[in-house]
Formats: C-alpha cells, structure tokens, sequence
C-alpha cells in the first residue's frame, strides 16, 4: 500500500500556451511541491535547462486559479506557461507566506 504522504504527479489539459490551454497539475500535497512541477514541465518543454529566470504570478477568478509563468530562455526569449492550479491553490495558507508570496525561480 502507497503512503498516503507520497505524492504521484501527473499533468492534464492543454499545453501551457494560453489560460484556455492551461496545464492542470493533479496528485500534488503542498503548494510548494505544485510550483516545483511547474517548473518541472517548463524545464521538459524547454529541452534540457533552456531557461535561465523565471517568475510567477497567481490571477485568481470565482472557480480557479492561474499560475502565469514567464522565462527567460538562454537565448534571452521570453516565454509564458500558464498552469491550473485550482487543485493546490488552497495549501498556500500552510506554507510560510514570505516563501510563496511571490515565487521566482533563478536556474543553477
């Protein structure tokens, strides 16, 4: 039997280019882990550590959450990936706050 702390993450839904083709993330069990699979797929669908920085923003609507996520690729590109995070939005207020409040990402 699985432990019920282990998570199993999978995408769903569209590819990331628009809020309408957002990629849902499904099986996470804390925000952090949620932003770390986002990153996760931007790192698979940029090809092998294209990106250099990123940042993230949270638009919230009556029945969702998006998570828009803009990167600079190496070759100084901006690209957008936006995520469905409904399904994880709500762990944030378990998590420190100066952590989450406004997520970047700078690439090793």
């Amino acid at each position: 039997m699985r432990d019920p702390k282990t998570e199993v993450i999978s995408y769903r839904g569209g590819d990331g280019s628009s809020i309408y083709d957002a990629v849902e993330i499904v099986g996470v069990n804390s925000f952090t882990s949620g932003i770390l699979a986002e990153f996760a797929f931007i790192e698979s669908a940029l090809n092998d550590n294209e990106f250099e920085a990123g940042e993230g923003i949270t638009v919230l609507f009556p029945n969702n959450a998006i998570h828009r996520i803009t990167v600079i690729t190496k070759d100084f590109k901006i690209k957008r990936f936006f995520f469905d995070v409904t399904g994880f939005q709500h762990f944030v207020e378990y998590e420190n706050y100066e952590v989450v409040k406004d997520f970047h990402y700078i690439h090793g």
